[in-house]
């Protein structure tokens, strides 16, 4: 399981390669960051550790003396990603009522895929796209990242059943992972272009497995 970024970021600073013979420090938080967005444009195998390297303003050495392999660098930025992927989820207790709560759930989902100042989609969905093709440990954190994901939203419609507002038999687990899909849907065609509009139309379709 991908470990806490607390745990891996043990000092915020570290010094890069000396500049004539002074070192300098680069903010670990800030160049995970900049890894995040390079990862999320252009996908693992297409970002090469050159171009973090260049984005974060340090040379190879210090990244890897910093973050390890590519492998590991893309560990912690998927954490961090996910970390801060906290609305979503958030929505599912904030409303007593199960639709109200997974329509909400599924509307900051498309608000944070079409956000500005950074890029569309998101990165975990991509990054799921893409699992076949991806080394067998990194396969294995993102396929965990999605499971828990699952739990969570099967929790919520678990909790709406013993609430009677869904019926006694309602499959939480099964519609849990539908609804997971379809967030990873709507993200791949926020990516490529699909406008709000047409992404509303397919989280009303979602809304009617509630009843």
């Amino acid at each position: 399981m991908v470990t806490s970024t607390n745990s891996l970021l043990v000092s915020t600073e570290v010094p890069s390669s000396p500049a004539r013979g002074r070192p300098r420090c680069f903010n670990l938080e800030e160049a995970l960051d900049r890894s995040l967005l390079l990862f999320w444009e252009k996908g693992f195998q297409n970002t090469s550790l050159d171009e973090i390297a260049d984005a974060v303003g340090v040379k190879k050495p210090s990244l890897y003396a910093a973050f390890g392999d590519k492998e590991m660098l893309f560990l912690k930025v998927l954490q961090r990603y996910s970390d801060k992927l906290s609305q979503p989820i958030q929505a599912l207790d904030r409303y007593d009522n199960i639709r109200d709560a997974i329509d909400a759930f599924i509307e900051l989902g498309i608000a944070g895929g079409c956000s500005q100042g950074h890029p569309r989609g998101c990165l975990l969905a991509s990054a799921f796209a893409d699992t076949a093709l991806l080394p067998p440990n990194l396969g294995k954190e993102i396929k965990e990242l999605i499971n828990q994901a699952d739990q969570v939203v099967a929790r919520r419609l678990k909790e709406a059943v013993r609430a009677g507002q869904l019926p006694a038999d309602f499959d939480a687990k099964g519609t849990a992972k539908f609804l997971i899909t379809l967030m990873h849907g709507i993200a791949l065609r926020i990516r490529a272009g699909e406008s709000r509009a047409d992404l509303r139309r397919m989280k009303k379709a979602a809304l009617r497995c509630l009843g």
